[in-house]
């Protein structure tokens, strides 16, 4: 069992040695190249903050734009309760005209009745000649 505990600890020591070089080896590797580092830095830097400033103006627009479908959506309501009360109106108006039609029809029926009883007054009184009877007509002379 010592021997199996002590390769298990040269074998960590030997692995930790490995870890080790491997960490040295690139922080010699970024040390050597740190002005690349630097430079792709400062790119990730400014294209950050670029792409921050972009979405912040893309989120004011989608405000405005959003406040502007408000406004439509409203002036769009109110324009579709004008028409309504246009439609309301047109059908009470309408309504009316029918009425006043059927007031001018009932009239005029009255007209006709005391035109037709004058006529016939007058034709009674001898003013005026009674009109022609219609001759009878033959049925067997039909075609």
């Amino acid at each position: 069992m010592k021997k199996y505990l002590e390769k298990a600890k040269q074998a960590g020591l030997s692995a930790w040695g490995k870890v080790k070089n491997s960490l040295n080896s690139v922080w010699n590797f970024v040390v050597h190249h740190a002005h690349c580092f630097y430079t792709a830095a400062v790119v990730s830097l400014v294209f950050g903050v670029a792409l921050f400033f972009t979405k912040l103006e893309h989120a004011e627009q989608l405000k405005e734009m959003e406040k502007d479908t408000l406004v439509l959506v409203s002036e769009f309501e109110l324009a579709i309760q004008e028409h309504e009360e246009l439609i309301d109106f047109h059908v009470e108006v309408n309504q009316k005209l029918g009425q006043e039609l059927n007031k001018a029809g009932m009239i005029i029926n009255m007209q006709k009745q005391v035109i037709q009883q004058l006529v016939h007054e007058l034709q009674k009184a001898g003013v005026i000649p009674k009109p022609p009877a219609e001759p009878q007509r033959d049925p067997s002379l039909a075609i």
